[in-house]
C-alpha cells in the first residue's frame, strides 16, 4: 500500500472520529410550570404518560394508589383535574400509556402473588375494559399501530421463595381485549 493510499484511507477515518469525540453543545433547560402533589419521597409522581389531543398528563402516584391527571393546556400552570381510583382493580398502578383516546394501566393485585390487571379508560378518566395479565404487571406500552397492548410481568418470589411464580409477557388484543400471555420457560 501506498503512502497516498494509506493517507486516503486514515483521513476520512480520523475526521469521522473527530467529529464523533467532539462533546454535544450543552443544552439549556429552563421549567415553564410545575406541578406539586403535596408528597414528599413517597412515590407521589412516578411515571407520566401524555394525551396531545386532551392535552392532559396521566401519572402514577403510588402514594394515593390512584392516577392523576393534570391538565397542561397551560404549560405554565399545570393543574390537577381529577384522580382515577386504582384500589377496584388491585392494590397500585406500576404503569401507565396512553394512545389513541386509550390510557393502560398496569395494576399488580392485592397479593403480589395473585395475577395483575391491564386497565383501560379513555381520556375522562371513564373506564373502557379491564383483563387479567400476569403476576406483577410492571410495565407497558402500546404497539406502534396501536392495535396492541404489550405487558411485562415481572412476577417475584414469596418472601421465603417458597412460591416462585413465573415471569411473561402479556400480548393484549384492542379489538377485543383477549389475552395471550407469553412464558419464558
Amino acid at each position: 500500500m501506498t503512502i497516498h493510499k494509506l493517507i486516503a484511507f486514515i483521513a476520512p477515518s480520523a475526521l469521522v472520529l473527530g467529529v464523533m469525540a467532539a462533546p454535544a453543545e450543552a443544552m439549556l433547560l429552563k421549567p415553564i410550570g410545575t406541578y406539586n402533589t403535596g408528597l414528599f419521597d413517597v412515590g407521589g409522581a412516578e411515571i407520566p404518560t401524555y394525551d396531545p389531543v386532551t392535552q392532559r398528563l396521566f401519572v402514577v402516584n403510588g402514594e394515593t394508589r390512584t392516577i392523576d391527571v393534570i391538565g397542561i393546556s397551560d404549560p405554565t400552570q399545570p393543574s390537577l383535574l381529577f384522580n382515577i381510583d386504582i384500589t377496584p382493580f388491585g392494590n397500585a398502578a406500576n404503569s401507565v400509556a396512553f394512545k389513541n383516546g386509550l390510557l393502560a394501566a398496569a395494576v399488580e393485585a392485592v397479593d403480589p402473588l395473585d395475577l395483575g390487571k391491564a386497565v383501560f379508560f379513555n381520556a375522562n378518566g371513564d373506564l373502557v375494559n379491564s383483563v387479567n395479565v400476569g403476576v406483577l404487571p410492571d410495565m407497558l406500552t402500546f404497539t406502534p399501530d396501536g392495535t396492541r397492548v404489550l405487558v411485562a410481568n415481572e412476577a417475584q418470589p414469596s418472601d421465603d421463595y417458597t412460591i416462585d411464580p413465573e415471569g411473561s409477557v402479556s400480548i393484549i388484543n384492542l379489538a377485543d381485549f383477549s389475552v395471550i400471555n407469553a412464558g419464558f420457560n
